[in-house]
């Protein structure tokens, strides 16, 4: 059996990665709930924003790090970010 170090760079993008499905997993359930069961329109939103805001944080991260100069990801959820709030304010 091939055993894989696992240096710590691969153990945090690993923990990145679980936040991440977790909070997208997180916001399909109480989305099913909600169409059964109304919890609240804010729920949905407070889980969505952060989502995006996990993802902003995370591309900001390691931009700074990693010394990276593509911040195209950043513009980008930054985009979706104020056009959701905005709907949301609506």
């Amino acid at each position: 059996m091939i055993r894989e170090d696992k240096t710590p760079a691969k153990k945090m993008l690993s923990t990145k990665n679980n936040i991440y499905i977790g909070l997208c997993i997180l916001y399909l359930v109480l989305l099913m709930i909600n169409r059964k069961y109304p919890i609240g329109d804010i729920t949905l939103h407070i889980v969505y924003l952060s989502t995006w805001s996990f993802l902003l944080l995370w591309e900001i991260v390691d931009v700074l790090i990693n010394r990276k100069k593509n911040i195209s990801f950043i513009v980008i959820i930054s985009m979706v970010l104020v056009m959701y709030i905005a709907n949301m304010l609506r």
